[in-house]
């Protein structure tokens, strides 16, 4: 079994692990089973036909680095993996799950995987509530925040209220990594 760690600069103490193992291996079906405990049957079987991740030729940083790429997409529709980084100090896990319903009709998920979400995170910290994803490309994240984000939010908020929320931060990925993403770096 073999692990990456990320320690985010943005929030000392808070590490994401990733964990791979040997296709076939017992570590796998370990893996696979701890997976399923969080996930539904729909999202374990998009996870299991989700495209991996492949490097390209060049080394990353490298002058002929040019990002992350998705099997079966050609070079001209390459795009770059990104992470999405939220912070609210206000927020709450309530608020987050009274959200979550809000957008996906009620329910706490949607019923469906969501187009291009790689892996999904939301907690409490000291400085409030954090959410932190990786999607397949910008594009992927600004179709979710236009089709279930910006229609969630119309009509709690004033446009006032919503320029004084905290923005999201939204960069590019050199690296993705996990179980059932190859290593790209």
């Amino acid at each position: 079994l073999s692990y990456n760690r990320l320690d985010l600069a943005a929030d000392q103490g808070l590490t994401i692990f990733t964990y791979a193992a040997e296709p076939g291996s017992r570590s796998e079906e370990a893996l696979n089973l701890l997976g399923s405990w969080a996930a539904t049957v729909a999202t374990a079987e998009a996870a299991r036909d989700r495209p991996r991740l492949r490097r390209g030729r060049a080394a990353i940083g490298s002058p002929g680095f040019t990002g992350l790429r998705w099997p079966g997409k050609r070079r001209e529709e390459d795009q770059m993996a990104v992470a999405m980084l939220f912070e609210n100090p206000e927020g709450s896990k309530e608020q987050y799950e009274d959200f979550s319903r809000k957008m996906f009709g009620g329910k706490d998920a949607p019923d469906e995987p969501i187009q291009g979400l790689i892996i999904h995170t939301a907690g409490q910290t000291e400085r409030g509530f954090r959410i932190f994803d990786v999607w397949e490309s910008r594009a992927d994240y600004e179709r979710f925040m236009k089709e279930y984000v910006e229609p969630a939010m119309e009509g709690d908020m004033t446009p006032e209220q919503m320029q004084q929320m905290p923005q999201p931060e939204v960069y590019e990925l050199a690296n993705v990594a996990g179980v059932g993403i190859g290593a790209t770096a």
